[in-house]
């Protein structure tokens, strides 16, 4: 398994890891290229990690970013169901925002690192 450019590129799977990664339906499928064994690509998102967790041991470096997505996920929850919110940083606009339009603010800078993750 490696991660490289925002995707999953996994190698060495028997049968049936490879018929239940399919059936996700988030991996292509790429046949034998020069020097290189048959692979399934598949994007480097929370969703596809976790799910991936659960079939195979991730190395440490996968496991780091599920973890990093994860929290960030979660978060975004939580400023979700925030009921009043304060703008994480001051937004870069003359005009009173509403708190939706706030908590759209926060979870955007959250989801875009700009703010850490607690």
């Amino acid at each position: 398994m490696a991660i490289k450019d925002g995707n999953v590129i996994l190698k060495g799977w028997d049968d049936t890891q490879y018929n239940v990664i399919a059936s996700w339906g988030k991996t292509v499928y790429l046949k034998k290229a020069k020097n290189r064994d048959a692979m399934l690509v598949g994007p480097c998102e929370a969703e596809f990690l976790n799910r991936l967790a659960q079939l195979i041991k991730l190395p440490a470096p996968a496991e780091a970013i599920r973890d990093r997505l994860n929290r960030t996920q979660a978060a975004v929850d939580r400023m979700r169901a925030t009921e009043h919110v304060e703008p994480l940083i001051k937004p870069p606009v003359k005009v009173n925002l509403f708190q939706h339009q706030i908590r759209g603010y926060n979870m955007a800078l959250i989801t875009f690192g700009i703010v850490e993750v607690t």
